[in-house]
């Protein structure tokens, strides 16, 4: 029980931060991916474009199955289509709209998707005659309430044998005006700028990386530096605990045996989480940064390393950093290394954006097989100076071993590390700060009682300590990461639009503020996105928030006209006649007892 907590850490971070529940990634054969593709070719036939050829391909998603658009927004990968008639030219293509989509995973995203049959519309050259062969290679990432698969298929569409007079016309599809804007961008000899074909410049074009090769090399590069940048500083006790740990032992060949086994696991630790962030950004299509775009993750983040600080600054022992642990007493220093590996790479790499910034550009446009040769290399690169002193145990007899002056390290770099949730936090939305900060008090608390559960005490009691410590780190991570009230739903109370809908529609009005923490549980046990979308549906009701956190004397004088002036209420104002006569709850209530008001009021549905 003793390492379930910092286990738990790393498995709750996994989860929150690297596996984004609605895009499990898996590989499944081309034929038997749960889309279709069929061509078309259509005629334009006004002034505009008369006589220009569109090839159309339509991708229809099975159903219950979806893609993002090629404007993906927040979240996903974008649908891309590449078309040439045989001689490298890349022709134009006009893609629709997409549909929004609330990202599940992260309440703060929102993404472009199609849902159903979609045309992708090629423009052909003006001069081009039967017969052609049309190249075109299809990307998109193809997506289920449960899974994602991406795709990337070779299409080739022949165009032989049909005469271009009797193709059906543009202007009959319900894609037309999409077809009208790439023509109008055509004949003006301008080009869709979403697609336009860019040639830039750099102001150092011989440190640009254009192949494999130099990838490699600035990758290996790259990764060596990561390892004295300053902003890694508040992982250096992490890299400080792979020296001491063989430094420990009193004779000089077991000394040298912890030492190498040490560093070769830190390294391995290294190397296993960039080969799992190349397979993740790989097939995913997700940025380097986007993991930072996921308010979710940074929280998860955030806690993980205010737990790490708590540990330094001695609320509660973490084996994996703790430094008192790098003795030869310890019972697994290996899988300690290995952790401790992962961790201070998990740290460093928000820092490497200066140095990897042209290797990762280049490298996240390539195939999988490519990106993950490239973040081998940096991961190598990275992890050289351990595999130097791995090689070369003797080195050993250089490093002081542990004593008093551990602890105070260990002090100041708990402090550097709480200084790092405060950079954390910065780049959250404002919206998201009471969670985090909610989060953060939860796994202190957890910290806490962890840090209770002694030697002194007896198994049962420490393995309780520990599960209620467990317990109150995932109810703070699910309480933080739950997404919070879908405002869509609500509409600002305002005085005129209140009296206008009074009487016509079923209207429910939450009095709730910022400042109202009985207020803020209620949204988050009984407001639920969820539940008020079936109950809106349910009773065709209309959801207005009357807002008290600044002075509205017009909402405040509805909450007096309602027998009150306190708040969390709320009140059912049914439709017709009996308007002027609301339900209202107020104070604490369930979801069960708000949904039997609504059905006393308006009627079972």
């Amino acid at each position: 029980m003793k390492r379930a907590f910092p286990f738990l850490m790393l498995l709750l971070l996994a989860v929150g931060l690297l596996f984004p529940p609605a895009e499990a990634v898996c590989q499944e054969n081309a034929d038997k991916l749960p889309m279709s593709t069929t061509w078309g070719l259509f005629r334009a036939r006004d002034a505009a474009g008369d006589g220009r050829i569109f090839a159309v391909l339509t991708v229809a998603p099975a159903p219950g199955w979806s893609f993002y658009s090629n404007a993906p927004g927040d979240m996903g990968r974008p649908t891309e289509l590449a078309a040439n008639l045989g001689d490298g030219v890349r022709l134009p293509v006009a893609y629709p709209e997409g549909k929004t989509k609330a990202e599940g995973s992260d309440p703060d995203a929102v993404s472009e998707i199609y849902d159903g049959p979609t045309p992708l519309l090629i423009l052909l050259p003006a001069d081009v005659r039967p017969p052609f062969t049309l190249n075109a290679r299809l990307s998109l990432l193809l997506c289920s309430d449960t899974r994602c698969l991406p795709v990337d298929e070779n299409l080739i569409f022949s165009g032989a044998g049909f005469t271009p007079d009797k193709l059906p016309s543009v202007q009959d599809q319900p894609w037309r005006r999409l077809a009208e804007k790439a023509l109008t961008g055509a004949s003006s000899g301008a080009s869709d700028p979403e697609n336009a074909q860019l040639a830039p410049q750099y102001l150092h074009p011989g440190l640009e990386v254009t192949g494999l090769l130099p990838a490699l090399l600035f990758g290996l590069l790259a990764g060596l530096i990561l390892n004295a940048m300053p902003c890694v500083l508040p992982v250096v006790t992490l890299k400080v605990n792979a020296l001491l740990a063989g430094a420990s032992a009193e004779q000089d060949h077991h000394r040298r045996r912890l030492f190498r086994e040490h560093n070769l696991f830190f390294a391995a630790g290294v190397l296993v989480y960039f080969l799992f962030l190349s397979a993740l950004l790989g097939f995913t299509g997700m940025s380097w940064g986007a993991v930072f775009q996921r308010s979710g993750a940074v929280m998860a983040l955030t806690a993980l390393v205010f737990g790490l600080s708590l540990s330094l600054l001695g609320v509660f022992n973490l084996p994996v950093v703790d430094m008192k642990f790098a003795r030869a007493s310890n019972d697994r220093p290996r899988s300690q290394a290995f952790f401790t590996g992962l961790l201070a790479t998990l740290l460093a790499t928000p820092c490497s954006g200066p140095f990897l910034g042209g290797v990762l550009g280049w490298a996240l446009v390539q195939p999988p097989v490519v990106i993950a040769a490239v973040f081998a290399a940096i991961g190598l690169g990275m992890a050289s100076p351990y595999l130097v002193l791995a090689a070369a145990p003797g080195l050993v007899r250089f490093v002081p071993k542990p004593g008093a002056w551990t602890e105070y390290l260990e002090r100041a770099v708990g402090f550097f590390l709480l200084g790092t949730c405060i950079y954390l936090m910065s780049i959250l939305p404002e919206k998201r700060l009471i969670a985090a900060l909610t989060l953060l008090w939860a796994t202190g608390l957890a910290a806490w009682i962890w840090g209770m559960a002694g030697p002194s005490l007896s198994t049962t009691k420490r393995a309780g300590l520990r599960l209620l410590a467990a317990a109150i780190v995932a109810g703070g991570l699910l309480l933080a990461l739950s997404p919070p009230r879908g405002q869509n739903l609500w509409r600002q109370f305002d005085q005129e639009s209140f009296q206008a809908e009074l009487g016509e529609t079923p209207i429910l009005v939450e009095f709730t503020a910022d400042w109202c923490p009985t207020c803020k549980l209620l949204e988050k046990t009984v407001y639920t996105p969820r539940r008020m979308q079936r109950l809106q549906q349910t009773y065709d009701l209309l959801l207005i928030k009357a807002d008290l956190t600044e002075s509205q004397p017009e909402a405040q004088r509805l909450l007096e006209r309602l027998g009150g002036r306190s708040i969390p209420a709320a009140a059912i104002f049914p439709s017709g006649k009996n308007a002027s006569r609301p339900l209202v709850l107020r104070d604490l209530f369930s979801a069960s007892q708000l949904e039997t008001a609504l059905e006393q009021t308006l009627g079972r549905k």
